[in-house]
């Protein structure tokens, strides 16, 4: 994934894994084993990397 998004001119500053907030999870205990187990999702912030400037 690293290499697509550097193919895309872009670099990840931030990476983020939504978690079950703890309530919800008491309240919906399979969901919050389901999702441990079964769930993976990362949510990055990307910004274009620097237009590098060739040397002569």
């Amino acid at each position: 994934m690293l290499n697509a998004f550097s193919a895309a001119g872009l670099w990840i500053e931030a990476t983020l894994e939504p978690q079950l907030p703890a309530d919800a999870g008491d309240r919906y205990p399979n969901k919050r084993e389901w999702m441990n187990k079964y769930l993976g999702i990362l949510i990055f912030t990307l910004r274009p990397l620097p237009v590098r400037r060739p040397t002569t």
